[in-house]
């Protein structure tokens, strides 16, 4: 999925934020919709995870929304971590940060995230 026109880009900072992902799948096992990571779709929980990939119009990385009041099916948001965000837009006429690294937590209400 791509930013919508008129993203800019952030300075990435190392402090960890909470916020929310779509996936697909269930929740025991939630997927990535569009983009695998290391060539699967499902994904790896209770991990720090890197994005894969270069540059095109912004550096690769997790599309994460900053508010999940803007969405009307929750049941496909879950609650991340992540860091190192570097660019700022929207998707979809959402608001939305794409990070560098992002966790997942086996419990969506767990905190903190550790490895």
């Amino acid at each position: 999925m791509c930013l919508d026109a008129g993203y800019r880009s952030i300075e990435p900072s190392s402090l960890v934020q909470s916020s929310f992902k779509l996936f697909d799948g269930s929740a025991a096992v939630p997927k990535f919709q569009v983009m695998p990571l290391a060539d699967k779709l499902e994904v790896p929980l209770d991990k720090w995870l890197t994005a894969e990939g270069g540059t095109s119009y912004y550096p690769a990385g997790f599309h994460i929304y900053i508010d999940e009041t803007e969405f009307t099916l929750k049941n496909k948001l879950r609650r991340v971590y992540f860091r190192n965000a570097h660019t700022r837009g929207s998707q979809d006429k959402k608001t939305i940060v794409v990070a560098r690294e992002m966790y997942v937590p086996s419990n969506p209400d767990a905190w903190p995230p550790r490895s």
